[in-house]
């Protein structure tokens, strides 16, 4: 057995060497990978990073469509009410002249009615008048 001691040692450390060969090729295929990791996580980060930064340019390219917009808004709301405002002394303008217009031909009615008057007396002392003279005669 002793005879073979030496023959076992050279097999225990040749074993020895190819695990030891194993694991250091399974730490560099390890330190590969991680490697590569490392890279796709920063190539991953970098493409996050730059989605950001669009989403946030898109986003601060809407505020300022917002805000034009609400300035378009306000503009509006102003001139509807200028528009209202303006409709409401036109109706009023309006139901004024109507009024006016309402007492003129009252007025004028009684002025008709006036002259109606006027030209009935006026026939009527005609016809008196005619009366006497034909009774003078």
């Amino acid at each position: 057995m002793a005879a073979r001691l030496p023959e076992v040692e050279a097999e225990l450390e040749a074993m020895q060497e190819a695990q030891e060969k194993a694991l250091l090729e399974q730490a560099k295929e390890f330190e590969a990978r991680t490697r590569q990791y490392e890279v796709d996580a920063d190539e991953e980060k970098e493409e996050l990073i730059a989605e950001a930064d669009e989403a946030r340019a898109e986003a601060d390219a809407a505020k300022v469509q917002l805000a034009e917009l609400q300035a378009l808004l306000e503009a509006a709301l102003e001139e509807a009410q200028t528009a209202k405002a303006a409709a409401a002394a036109s109706e009023g303008k309006a139901v004024e002249a109507f009024l006016q217009n309402q007492e003129y031909h009252g007025q004028l009615a009684m002025a008709e009615a006036e002259a109606s008057d006027a030209k009935d007396s006026e026939r009527n002392a005609l016809n008196q008048l005619k009366s006497m003279m034909e009774d003078s005669r």
